[in-house]
């Protein structure tokens, strides 16, 4: 749907990874797909889902890597310290606005660590907080 790889890309990347270099991951979530699923149907969900994959796709640097999580959530492997995640978050967030179609989108960033699990783990933390904190932001780890 999204030509995006899936997360299993993601894990054998950090199977691959020897540490030696910075990463960061960034979880999006887009806000409220189901409310347009539901409003909109499954074929304007669909589309959502296409055109921010697109944008994410079109604005990551060379070698980060973005991946389709699972149902409305991406994964962003980032290069790059946090700070460097938030400012790709800022470029996806000005190139998503130019579409002008009203769907946003929640993230949360973490830095990589020597285990990978608990890295997605306190960026999911990081993802929800934005959520509850009303949507539309990015949280970066405490």
């Amino acid at each position: 749907l999204t030509g995006c790889p899936n997360r299993q890309a993601l894990r054998a990347w950090f199977e691959r990874w020897d540490g030696d270099e910075p990463v960061s991951v960034v979880l999006i979530d887009i806000d409220n797909l189901k409310r347009i699923n539901d409003h909109h149907g499954s074929d304007a969900g669909d589309e959502a889902l296409r055109l921010v994959s697109g944008v994410l796709k079109e604005s990551i640097r060379p070698g980060d890597i973005v991946v389709r999580w699972g149902g409305e959530e991406f994964c962003l492997l980032v290069h790059g310290s946090p700070d460097d995640a938030e400012v790709i978050v800022d470029r996806l967030r000005s190139a998503w606005a130019v579409h002008g179609s009203g769907v946003t989108f929640s993230a949360g960033i973490a830095a990589a660590g020597a285990d990978d699990t608990k890295m997605l783990d306190r960026a999911d933390a990081a993802l929800y907080e934005a959520k509850a904190a009303g949507r539309n932001r990015t949280i970066l780890e405490a």
